[in-house]
């Protein structure tokens, strides 16, 4: 009863304030259709670069892929990437405490989804130790991300091994395009306290445009939740304030130069942060922090022989320190990537070579504190060094402006388990411009982790393993299906079938021998005239488990039913009013017993552009619930989402 209630406060919401603003609007004696027209093709001409690694429309695409804009991202007022990625349908984003979050494409909701690649300007922040992302630690200047690019669905084809559910890649904006200063702060209670950050950019005598930021974020904490919605079984006195509060500072540059053949760019960032946390250890709570630390930095040569043709060469350096008050953790990755675009007749010819060095150290703080009664996890052997060679080759045949076969595979060797490949077979049809239709037969793997591999438990001298170090590759058989339609000058939807058969997985040590995965995720778009823009978004999301008795258990590891609605109105020329509300079904367990329950998030954002230099935005989340539950960690104490409140204050000192 309860979820059919929600369901129908989304509906009634969304009908309710699109008719009420079509009915304000509908007074004005404009012609909008040749704005409409133009808005429109500007959305399907929006170029990604992750189903093919060269740059196509997205609205004729063999993938299922989503752009999330610049303008859409000031227009959420979000200050942290895992809630801005809400935004985007088919992407799941959990909160587990005030500073971690379980973000996931298709398959588990757990805080390391190991089968989602995640990149930023193409360096990779997937970390091999829990073959996850640490997300509390994914961070830049939020105002000048360009875009971020999500491909649902594998594609290791073209990115290699861990493309497995789903691609995320974070684009920030040219040096070019971020000229001047900009400063801006945040207070707020509920998710963050406050937020600061300023911005420079120019360009040199020689031609070279560049910007320098630095920026840094206090967390509100969360609260405590009861057993029936966290892992606090009377630990914790639940509604009170977590132990989950966190801090970061960040400083970043860029550097763009070149001519029209050659292009360059350079990056670099360090950051530290500390967060809070509890973990469990039944009966007791045991509170800790996690300290961190990095830098990276990466390099970037483009040249441009033509339209058709062109090479890219990209390395980066990634290095990661993290303390949990029990495990010293060092990692450091090293990438060589080369890529080749041409064209041969009616073939458009992608092929690369890659090259990752990945170095690990680990070490416990206090091996006296380590005992049989309560042993410390770490890895055996303590540092490890990995290597990974690659190569890759994708060919597109167009044999009409109709009809495209695309055919590939990418070729690796790990230190884990040796060679793998990772075809895949598209097919595209496009019958006229305001069509596309496409299907996709894909094989991906996923390399085991050292967590799985090497993981061990330290008695305070004994060592005793509890990883498989002869675990074999995650591999996934995935099928699609997927169509576009711009239905009318002011509709576009968008809709994708998938089922992904999963072998050899691999969760928290424990083998499952077969997973299957089935759903739907779609979108409608629908632009009423210039200031109102509305979106709503749908995933369904199912699947079975086969035990070793064959007998098929249900698992649902995603809710089954989520629904995402997005609304832009322009009040006045210089004035913002945003909807967003977000329906999430309950998240079940293994065994289908239920461990989050369903919740509705309500969020309102009210935006003003007092001048060319003053911006203000309002941002109010959770508007009808005090607090509710997220997600769940094994290990440690999830807490709740409160009702929150964040202002922030913009100052272009340049304008």
């Amino acid at each position: 009863m309860r979820n059919r209630i929600s369901l129908l406060i989304i509906v009634s919401i969304c009908l309710v304030y699109a008719q009420v603003v079509g009915a304000a609007e509908q007074k004005e004696e404009v012609s909008l259709e040749q704005l409409l027209n133009i808005s429109l093709r500007e959305l399907m001409d929006v170029e990604i670069n992750l189903a093919s690694r060269s740059g196509e429309k997205q609205f004729k695409s063999a993938a299922a892929v989503y752009v999330l804009t610049s303008e859409d991202i000031r227009r959420s007022g979000y200050r942290r990437i895992p809630e801005i990625l809400r935004l985007i349908p088919g992407v799941n984003v959990a909160k587990q405490d005030a500073n971690k979050w379980a973000v996931s494409i298709r398959n588990s909701q757990t805080r390391f989804s190991s089968t989602l690649l995640v990149m930023v300007d193409g360096r990779h922040v997937y970390t091999p130790y829990y073959a996850g992302v640490y997300w509390e630690s994914v961070d830049t200047f939020i105002e000048d991300i360009d875009r971020i690019e999500v491909m649902r669905g594998p594609d290791g084809t073209l990115w290699g091994a861990n493309a497995v559910d789903g691609i995320i890649n974070i684009v920030t904006k040219q040096a070019a395009d971020t000229q001047g200063s900009k400063a801006y702060g945040t207070l707020g209670v509920g998710e963050m306290k406050s937020e600061a950050g300023f911005r420079y950019g120019g360009e040199t005598r020689n031609g070279a445009n560049y910007r320098v930021y630095a920026k840094g974020y206090n967390t509100d904490s969360g609260e405590y939740m009861g057993p029936g919605e966290s892992t606090n079984t009377d630990m914790a006195l639940a509604g009170k304030n977590a132990n989950d509060e966190g801090y970061s500072r960040q400083a970043g540059l860029r550097v763009d130069w070149g001519s029209n053949r050659d292009t360059y760019s350079l990056q670099g960032s360090f950051y530290n942060a500390r967060v809070e946390e509890d973990r469990f250890v039944t009966p007791a709570r045991v509170p800790s922090e996690i300290l961190s630390d990095g830098h990276n930095g990466s390099f970037k040569w483009v040249r441009k022989y033509s339209d058709s043709e062109s090479l890219m060469f990209h390395t980066f350096y990634n290095q990661i320190t993290r303390d949990n008050s029990v495990l010293l953790n060092d990692e450091a990755t090293v990438e060589f990537d080369f890529q080749h675009n041409f064209r041969i007749n009616k073939q458009d010819i992608t092929w690369g070579m890659g090259y990752v060095l990945y170095k690990n150290k680990t070490s416990i703080n206090d091996v006296s504190n380590c005992s049989f009664a309560m042993p410390c996890f770490s890895v055996d052997p303590a540092n490890k060094d990995l290597t990974t060679w690659s190569t890759f080759i994708q060919d597109r045949i167009n044999f009409s402006d109709k009809f495209a076969f695309i055919v590939g595979s990418k070729f690796e060797h790990n230190d884990y388990t040796g060679f793998e490949y990772q075809p895949t077979i598209r097919g595209l049809w496009t019958p006229d411009d305001r069509t596309t239709y496409w299907a996709a037969a894909t094989r991906a793997v996923r390399v085991p982790d050292r967590l799985n591999t090497d993981g061990a438990l330290n008695q305070g001298g004994p060592i005793f393993p509890i990883g498989d170090k002869d675990l074999e590759s995650f591999i996934n058989f995935t099928y699609e299906a997927g169509a576009r339609k711009n239905i009318s000058s002011t509709w576009i939807a968008d809709g994708t079938l998938f089922y992904s058969d999963y072998n050899n997985t691999v969760d928290n040590f424990v083998t499952i021998p077969v997973e299957d995965v089935y759903g739907f995720e779609g979108y409608l778009k629908y632009q009423y005239n210039p200031k109102l823009k509305l979106e709503l978004g749908y995933t369904y999301n199912e699947g079975d488990q086969e035990n070793g008795s064959s007998s098929n258990i249900p698992l649902i590891r995603l809710p089954q039913n989520t629904i995402k609605f997005r609304s832009y109105y322009d009040l006045k020329n210089d004035m913002d009013l945003d909807l967003f509300i977000y329906y999430v079904d309950e998240s079940k367990g293994r065994t289908g017993e239920p461990t989050i329950p369903a919740y509705t998030r309500v969020d309102l954002r009210y935006g003003w552009r007092a001048s060319n230099r003053f911006n203000l935005s309002l941002l109010l989340t959770n508007m009808f619930d005090d607090v509710h539950a997220e997600a769940i960690d094994p290990i440690k104490i999830n807490t709740g989402v409160k009702r929150g409140a964040m202002m922030t204050l913009t100052y272009n000192l340049d304008n």
